[in-house]
């Protein structure tokens, strides 16, 4: 039997242990990402420290729990797991406060060096700086059924599988050469690696062809039908133009967040080339904008927001939708002057539809006809500033202090940071048990989360019912696999992302059943 040929594209966290994983289990892999490194989103996390899972994961910390999907992903791949996997490829690591791990070392990149080596080590074929820009079937025989869409029916065709803004016109001419880990063009095996400058994109239903007889070769050009065919095969096109051909397609290209480092979302247009649907995307894991601040049912002061710029605190936040408590997480709070933000603000978005508006003038992109309208939902963010103590307590300290102090905004200054002491004496207008009650409920008028550059994840995303958790694998086309952030799962800041990256890479890249139907 003929080596099994993989594809991933994407080599950050999910698609590069997907692509390791398929190599293990003796398939031939393909890597393909548009980035000049592996990784490239990696090197930011945990503030360049990278933060690759926590101890203390459960399903619990991501959304649709109760429902199986994650539980059968984490399962099995636990933190344990991916713990001993980085030291058994040679990264010591160590776990801090909440269970959040990272590299002894505190390098983000010195866990990138270990995938590039295990990728050395394994003879993964990486073609980085080369962006897939359209995937198509590559050959479905016979009596073979097509893709299918969620209600059953064949997937539409498009004219053209082009799905991918890019330099979809871009051939061999004018695009840079795909790059190596070594940063040296990745070589081309025979001179038909390239598709021919004039030749036509693939057409969704074309068949792959191998050139000259070379049935190894997964990086090739041309457009014969391959005799060999016995299941679904895959065709991707590069931007350089390369055409890549294989038996399995592992989507793992992430989603919209951190744009800057090079996520564009192209695993949602390649999602729905096969018939698959979405959830619809939204920025996560990010900070808010906010109209000002009040006490507890106060009109919001934008001024008394900007004056507590710069301030750090620890304390609790819950999120109220529509008057209704909806979520509360502990930490510390950043006061930004336009908004708040900290690691549990972050984690209060995921329960949030307060996108960004758009700028006078510009069109919404990806809703008409696809996604509706968001309803309009009023949310505030309430601080508990000090969550230790009861508001009879604060009342107390406050009569006390502010008699020693002399004033209010003083005497608050002992239990609070200057800048907060002072906001908060404005508000309550120097009574006591007033300010107790601030100081218990400061609250924050949202206006709308940062945008896809500033969030740390995508909420959204290919629906899971169209996926088999226990594979990876859609359950509309055979032989083709998600993993990583481009599935509509998200996570709570803390490792928790990175997580379910190394799991679902690693259930996808065990094709598993795949093998099941070979043995068959």
């Amino acid at each position: 039997m003929a080596q099994e040929k993989v594809i991933v594209i994407g080599a950050g966290a999910a698609g590069t242990m997907a692509a390791l994983t398929a190599a293990d289990r003796g398939a031939r892999v393909v890597l393909i990402d548009g980035n000049e490194k592996l990784g490239r989103k990696l090197y930011a996390t945990g503030n360049g420290r990278c933060n690759f899972t926590n101890t203390g994961c459960s399903p619990a910390d991501y959304n649709g729990a109760g429902d199986g999907f994650t539980e059968a992903v984490l399962d099995q791949f636990t933190p344990g797991d991916c713990i001993r996997f980085f030291e058994t490829e040679g990264l010591l690591t160590r776990e801090e406060t909440e269970g959040r791990c990272y590299p002894y070392s505190g390098r983000a990149a010195g866990l990138v060096e270990v995938l590039e080596r295990a990728c050395r080590r394994r003879d993964i074929e990486l073609l980085l700086g080369d962006r897939a820009l359209d995937v198509s079937l590559a050959g479905t025989p016979a009596g073979a059924s097509p893709a299918r869409t969620p209600g059953g029916m064949p997937a539409e065709q498009p004219e053209s599988c082009v799905i991918s803004a890019g330099k979809a016109g871009v051939r061999s001419g004018g695009a840079s050469p795909a790059r190596t880990l070594g940063g040296m063009p990745a070589g081309a095996r025979t001179s038909t690696d390239v598709e021919p400058a004039g030749a036509s994109p693939a057409g969704c239903a074309s068949l792959a062809g191998t050139p000259g007889g070379n049935a190894g070769a997964d990086v090739q050009a041309g457009s014969g039908a391959d005799s060999g065919v016995t299941g679904p095969k895959f065709r991707v096109r590069c931007e350089s133009g390369r055409i890549v051909a294989g038996d399995a397609l592992i989507i793992a290209c992430g989603g919209r967040a951190g744009l800057q480092f090079g996520s564009t979302g192209d695993g949602y247009g390649f999602a729905r080339t096969f018939g698959h649907t979405l959830a619809e995307t939204r920025p996560a894991l990010t900070a808010v904008e906010c109209a000002g601040v009040s006490g507890a049912g106060g009109t919001p002061d934008q001024k008394l927001m900007e004056r507590l710029r710069g301030v750090r605190a620890r304390g609790r936040v819950t999120l109220i939708c529509d008057g209704k408590e909806t979520a509360s997480e502990s930490g510390e709070i950043q006061f930004t002057g336009t908004g708040i933000s900290g690691i549990c603000v972050y984690d209060l978005t995921r329960f949030m539809d307060a996108p960004r508006p758009a700028k006078p003038g510009k069109k919404k992109k990806n809703r008409s006809g696809r996604f509706p309208e968001p309803e309009k939902h009023d949310y505030v963010i309430s601080v508990d500033l000090l969550p230790e103590l009861t508001e009879d307590e604060l009342t107390d300290l406050a009569e006390h202090f502010s008699a020693t102090a002399g004033t209010l905004s003083e005497g608050l200054s002992g239990i609070l940071d200057r800048k907060l002491a002072e906001v908060v004496a404005e508000i309550c207008g120097d009574d006591q048990r007033e300010a107790a009650h601030v100081m218990k409920r400061l609250s924050f008028s949202v206006t709308c989360t940062k945008g896809w550059e500033e969030s740390q994840v995508t909420r959204g995303g290919v629906n899971r019912s169209e996926i088999a958790p226990e594979t990876m694998e859609s359950k509309l086309v055979d032989g083709l696999y998600f993993c990583g952030e481009v599935v509509d799962v998200d996570g709570r800041c803390g490792g928790y992302n990175l997580q379910w990256a190394w799991a679902s890479g690693r259930v996808a890249g065990s094709l598993k059943s795949r093998s099941k139907r070979d043995a068959e």
